[in-house]
């Protein structure tokens, strides 16, 4: 079955195989296996490539094809190599072989995002092969150490070798996607829409410390113990309730959403829009978590440290917080909302920041966006874009802060709507269909020659 693929289907597979997991060390990821990957395919299509080392085996990618004209935009295609951690036992299957079955490729990145990645190495390849001069410069960049922050990979080059990867506009991932059919409405109705991300929430990770007295465990009466204050300040954050924020890209995201007309009402209103949003749960769970990070500033404790031995009493113990922001918002509105989740605890913390971004946002209505609208309705058939903030963060973040326009944009089969590709991101059974892979791959040839030709 693997020899019958298509060039796309391979590179999926094979970016997979090599298993480039970041677990945040700076010695995991080891892109370099990837980037040799692509370097190898290029090669084989004739495309010049530079690949540069932040660090040892931590390897990023680029291509360039020089525009024409110096003064037309430049438009940089960006991936990026690594992949999450994959627990193997709940998987079924391997989330490294990158096994195809039943129409679909399976394994860890799939999704997230070596099938982005591949499809747009396909298209460079292919607009290389056959001499498209664009008028801008077109680029093809697949950076490291996205899934730990990027600043081993896209911040790295942007600092280092700014020229190489510097661009106007920017197709990244966060996309591609069919807004959901909820309740009465069906999937196949003519309203559909397909999810572009313009923006994303800003990462503001922090660690959260606590310090106790030591002493013998055989003594615990009225001790010190820093793990049980770090327990029960993290209960007093799970339990928070951040305030709603309806802006206008979740307006018209509701808008767009194919839900039951009162269902509508509750979710625009932020008095009734958590209740909603937990009617929503019931029936469509994945779908539920996205549109409530969309809707508020984000709080999960996913690391918990403390303690030396099972018989001494912790004088520390810390957590790590994966905070997630909404646009407008700043570290000092991040400070006071943890105060108030945290109560008398707060002043019992040491807090200092892991990553701290704020928020970014590309405008809708430029020339690229009516390029994907054209493009889009080209090979999907009548359907729209819809913007959407996401509430996870990507390296086109980087290049919002340069002032390029950025968007995660790609497409998907009609199958994949918001709950199914919520559930896939970082989740077991990771998987993309064949069909996806192709229309990507054409959608972002066809990108390039509208924009740039």
């Amino acid at each position: 079955m693997r020899a019958s693929s298509s060039p796309v289907v391979e590179l999926v597979a094979t970016l997979i195989q090599n298993r480039c997991v970041n677990d945040g060390r700076r010695e995991s990821g080891n892109e370099r296996a990837s980037a040799d990957t692509l370097a190898a395919f290029f090669d084989a299509a004739g495309v010049a490539y530079e690949i540069h080392e932040a660090a040892p085996t931590r390897a990023s990618l680029v291509a360039r094809r020089e525009g024409s004209d110096p003064d037309a935009p430049s438009l940089c295609f960006c991936g990026h190599l690594d992949v999450v951690p994959a627990d193997e036992k709940h998987w079924t299957h391997d989330p490294f072989a990158g096994e195809i079955a039943d129409g679909l490729i399976w394994g860890r990145g799939a999704v997230d995002m070596l099938n982005q990645t591949a499809a747009q190495a396909v298209a460079f390849a292919a607009l290389t092969k056959a001499n498209f001069k664009p008028r801008g410069d077109l680029i093809f960049f697949a950076p490291a150490d996205e899934e730990a922050g990027g600043a081993l990979g896209a911040a790295w080059m942007l600092d280092h070798h700014p020229d190489l990867v510097r661009a106007d506009y920017v197709i990244g991932e966060g996309g591609g996607f069919f807004l959901p059919a909820i309740g009465d409405r069906q999937r196949t109705d003519p309203e559909r829409k397909i999810a572009v991300m313009i923006g994303e929430k800003g990462p503001m990770w922090q660690k959260v410390r606590f310090s106790g007295t030591p002493g013998h465990g055989s003594m615990p009466y009225q001790s010190d113990n820093a793990i049980v204050k770090a327990a029960n300040a993290a209960q007093r954050l799970a339990r928070y309730v951040p305030p709603a924020e309806v802006n206008q890209v979740w307006q018209e995201l509701v808008e767009s959403l194919r839900v039951p007309a009162l269902l509508k009402e509750r979710l625009l209103d932020p008095h009734y829009l958590d209740e909603a949003i937990e009617e929503i749960h019931t029936t469509n769970p994945a779908t539920a978590r996205v549109l409530h990070a969309c809707t508020h500033n984000t709080f999960s404790i996913n690391t918990v440290k403390g303690g030396t031995k099972t018989n001494v009493i912790p004088h520390e113990a810390e957590m790590e917080i994966d905070v997630r922001v909404l646009p407008g918002q700043t570290g000092q509105d991040l400070e006071n909302q943890l105060r108030s989740a945290l109560g008398g605890y707060f002043s019992d913390a040491e807090i200092t920041d892991i990553l701290s971004y704020e928020a970014t946002i590309s405008p809708v209505r430029t020339p690229l966006w009516d390029t994907l609208e054209k493009v889009t309705a080209s090979i999907m058939g009548p359907c729209g874009l819809q913007p959407w903030i996401a509430p996870f963060t990507t390296d086109t973040r980087f290049y919002r802060t340069t002032g390029a326009v950025a968007y995660g944009f790609s497409l998907h089969d009609e199958t994949v709507d918001l709950e199914t590709f919520g559930k896939m991101f970082h989740g077991h059974d990771e998987h993309v269909s064949l069909r996806s892979l192709e229309l990507a791959a054409m959608a972002y040839e066809q990108v390039a020659q509208d924009f740039l030709g």
